[in-house]
């Protein structure tokens, strides 16, 4: 699944028949990494519960975004943590279209420094829904990958007609600028 439809892409640049449908969403394949390449993080709904493992620092747990705290289970060491001991970050996400990316300890799991032992969370990973923005990012970077197999040498227009615009190998800066407040700061690697 990717951030924007093939549907929603031809219609942006005006193409009816089915042509170059495969390199059409080669290209929006090819945003969709992009972009969370640039971002350090995914918008797209897991759809299923999963865990993952994740490093804590004393009582604080950057961790992936997941978009609901139903199934959400957390463990350290092997132990089960009860939902009184931690608090999932930011308080009011889901009231704002985000996800929560972080867990804070109201117990200390294991001791108050940092540990080896990694916590583990199981959670349904991603965004409830992909933000307007992040899609319209999408298509607009599809396009520009998609146009740029007509230009071989990297430059799109006429250098005659004062149209000559280089495409360089990365982000359109209009969908930098869209996607700006999306950025994570401080990845999960």
């Amino acid at each position: 699944m990717s951030y924007a439809t093939l549907a929603e892409l031809k219609s942006a640049l005006r193409i009816t028949d089915t042509v170059d449908d495969v390199l059409l969403q080669l290209a929006l394949d090819t945003a969709d990494d992009q972009i969370n390449g640039h971002c350090d993080r995914t918008f797209l709904d897991s759809g299923a519960t999963t865990s993952r493992s994740f490093r804590y620092y004393d009582k604080y747990a950057p961790i992936d975004d997941f978009s609901t705290t139903t199934g959400l289970i957390v463990s350290v060491a092997g132990s089960t943590l009860l939902a009184d001991d931690y608090q999932v970050l930011p308080r009011n996400a889901p009231a704002y279209g985000r996800p929560f990316y972080s867990i804070l300890f109201d117990i200390t799991p294991i001791n108050f420094t940092f540990t080896e032992e990694p916590i583990t969370v199981t959670a349904r990973w991603g965004w409830a829904t992909v933000p307007v923005a992040v899609r319209e990012a999408a298509l607009l970077q599809a396009s520009r990958t998609f146009s740029r197999r007509l230009s071989p040498y990297g430059i799109a227009g006429s250098p005659e007609t004062g149209s000559e615009l280089r495409l360089l190998a990365r982000l359109d800066p209009d969908v930098q600028l869209a996607l700006a407040p999306y950025v994570k700061v401080w990845g999960v690697r």
